[in-house]
């Protein structure tokens, strides 16, 4: 069944709940994530409904105002069905460009994944350990990003749990999933470059699947970049579909 506009942003709700900003600033219902500036996702506008009655130049200066204010630059996490309509146009016509095109990719949690390999011995925390934060940055090491993470995990305040694949008593492959009103979100997916093509982010995954069914969860959610094409190809495997898109549009 094809997926409505309405079903987009309420599964962007759920998403951004997986992913919290420092801070939450509505304008004109759209959902203003400010945090370090890091990465785009918490430092983004989410345009999931509109209460301004026509004037969306005045509420893009808002925005803007209000991004450059905290030392962030403005930027739009852009689905079809960002409100009002138009949108896109309205950031067009200021100088927004595109950029960091990914997918939603969804799947039923009572058929993702194998049980993990019997080989391999997976974990469950409930916070991450050190080992845990040191695998996932094993490829994206700044101290800023560090410092995001940290902050962005301590304020998810729905169910969550961190999974982690050891081999040889190391931490290998890690995974992060929230759950919430019986959709669980699958992110944080990274795996020891050394030791990939192994299937430890499948059994990450496959442990997750697990705990989601457990917290109730139904269905299960994640983002990819469209250029990721391992992650792809492991989450087409795993049962997962594509089901819309999005891209950031940015003020240079």
């Amino acid at each position: 069944m094809p997926i409505t506009d309405h079903d987009i942003r309420a599964l962007e709700k759920h998403l951004l709940r997986g992913w919290p900003p420092a801070r939450l600033v509505c304008v004109q219902g759209w959902r203003c994530g400010l945090d370090r500036g890091v990465t785009r996702r918490p430092n983004s506008v989410w345009p999931l409904a509109w209460e301004g009655e026509g004037r969306v130049a005045e509420a893009i200066a808002e925005v803007e105002a209000l991004y450059r204010g905290a030392g962030l630059r403005p930027c739009f996490k852009m689905t079809r069905a960002a409100q009002p309509a138009t949108l896109d146009d309205a950031l067009a016509a200021r100088g927004y460009t595109a950029e960091g095109s990914s997918h939603v990719l969804v799947a039923a949690a009572v058929k993702t994944l194998a049980p993990p390999d019997s080989r391999v011995e997976v974990v469950l925390l409930k916070r991450p350990s050190d080992a845990w934060l040191a695998c996932y940055w094993a490829e994206r090491a700044s101290a800023a990003e560090r410092k995001a993470l940290g902050g962005l995990i301590g304020r998810i305040a729905v169910p969550h749990v961190f999974s982690a694949a050891l081999v040889e008593g190391g931490v290998a492959s890690v995974a992060l999933a929230v759950a919430s009103d019986g959709l669980a979100q699958i992110s944080a997916v990274r795996t020891d470059p050394a030791l990939r093509r192994r299937g430890l982010a499948a059994a990450v995954m496959a442990a997750l699947v697990g705990w989601a069914r457990a917290a109730g969860a139904e269905r299960l959610a994640l983002q990819v970049e469209a250029g990721n094409v391992p992650a792809l190809a492991l989450y087409r495997k795993a049962g997962f579909r594509r089901v819309y898109d999005y891209r950031y549009l940015a003020k240079p």
